[in-house]
């Protein structure tokens, strides 16, 4: 089942399978080593739109 970054609570592990964004935002992601195959664990997720943290 695909899901969004957004989807995942505080604990939960995901893997990235795709990105959704400008060229831009998906290089700086890629910069900061967040890639396609990349295991993802949100740690916090700040309310009203606020960051997402998550551990790579």
């Amino acid at each position: 089942m695909e899901r969004t970054l957004l989807d995942l609570d505080p604990g939960m592990c995901g893997t990235v399978t795709r990105f959704a964004g400008t060229p831009g935002f998906v290089r700086k992601l890629r910069t900061i080593g967040i890639r396609e195959g990349k295991t993802l664990t949100v740690v916090a997720r700040h309310p009203l739109g606020g960051p997402v943290v998550v551990e790579v």
